[in-house]
């Protein structure tokens, strides 16, 4: 009696090794690259000054490695936070996503319904202590090698990435008129966010 209980246990305890070396990893911690401006650039009542958050380093012509940086993790010593939630029905993809780090600021999109062809209307947040809370409901969004990859060095090896998929996106943000609050006169700046978020929420 007592061995064929070993034996069971033995059996349900493999079993339960098994099923757990089978099993889905755990989900990756979301990160992502933004680099966002905002300024006058024709805006005269604009107070900001330029650059607004930088995080990380994007692949582009003149710096081909990409540099995604993890929420929860640390970036030139300030803590980063990365949340976001790209989901795909048809042919569109619905994103949230939102970057912070601390003692900098931030910038969120919402309200977004986007497509891989054309430009698509997405809500923008720029925030920071020192100038305030900056919005545009309809900025354009513009997806990065619509359709195809790029070629580009992530962790040291070269790397074909992907532009927009359940999970991730990359692009590009433009806002001509993010406005200050309920200033009167209104306080607007032109905002421009090149971003990539990866490791997003898929549903």
């Amino acid at each position: 009696m007592a061995k064929t209980m070993a034996r069971t246990l033995a059996l349900i305890t493999t079993a339960i090794l098994v099923a757990s070396a089978c099993s889905d990893p755990a989900p990756q911690p979301p990160r992502g690259v933004i680099e966002a401006t905002l300024g006058k650039l024709g805006a005269p009542n604009c107070p900001a000054s330029g650059d607004w958050l930088n995080i990380g380093n994007l692949s582009r012509p003149d710096i081909p490695v990409t540099q995604p940086v993890q929420d929860g993790t640390t970036y030139e010593g300030k803590g980063v936070t990365i949340r976001c939630r790209v989901t795909q029905t048809g042919n569109t993809f619905a994103f949230t996503a939102e970057a912070s780090m601390a003692g900098e600021g931030s910038v969120r999109f919402s309200n977004a319904n986007v497509t891989l062809d054309g430009t698509s209307k997405v809500q923008a947040v720029f925030a920071r202590s020192d100038y305030g809370r900056f919005s545009q409901d309809d900025c354009e969004f513009t997806a990065y090698h619509p359709g195809g990859t790029y070629d580009a060095t992530v962790d040291g090896k070269p790397t074909k990435l992907p532009d927009i998929a359940p999970g991730r996106i990359w692009g590009k943000v433009t806002c001509t008129k993010a406005t200050l609050g309920d200033q009167d006169p209104p306080k607007v700046c032109n905002g421009a966010v090149n971003f990539r978020f990866e490791n997003c929420e898929q549903t």
